[in-house]
């Protein structure tokens, strides 16, 4: 089989999509949108209809989850980032909560994040999310 190029400049929908925005310029595909979603749930219940352990069927380049620990959620990413230098945003469920990106552990196809609790609710709040943003290999 051969495999040959394919330029565009801009990609429309045959009118199925009823919304406004119809068609997205090629570039913005490839430089501005997330290449990474990932949306784990660590509570002991289900949260935003996530199961306990679960992921969010809204992830995107993410093919499973895995809890690692108190807090520590890894996401296997599907197609690989080109390098560790992708730029990524994290937020949690609750207001008093944060999360890191665990760079000991994350690698070009493995994405961690370490989500610290600062109340004493214990797992009430261990949901997190995440969007990655850079090159895939």
């Amino acid at each position: 089989m051969a495999f040959g190029t394919l330029a565009i400049d801009t990609l429309s929908t045959s009118g199925v999509i009823t919304g406004t925005a119809k068609s997205v310029d090629a570039d913005y595909i490839l430089n501005g949108s997330a290449k990474v979603l990932f949306n784990m749930n660590l509570r002991s219940d289900a949260t935003m209809d996530i199961a306990n352990n679960g992921i969010s069927v809204e992830c995107l380049n993410i093919s499973s989850g895995t809890d690692s620990g108190t807090g520590l959620a890894r996401g296997n990413i599907t197609n690989a980032m080109q390098n560790k230098q992708y730029i990524w945003t994290e937020g949690s469920l609750a207001a008093n909560n944060n999360m890191n990106l665990d760079v000991g552990v994350a690698t070009t196809s493995l994405i961690a994040f370490q989500q610290k609790d600062a109340d004493s609710s214990d797992s009430a709040d261990q949901i997190g999310c995440s969007a990655v943003f850079g090159d895939l290999a």
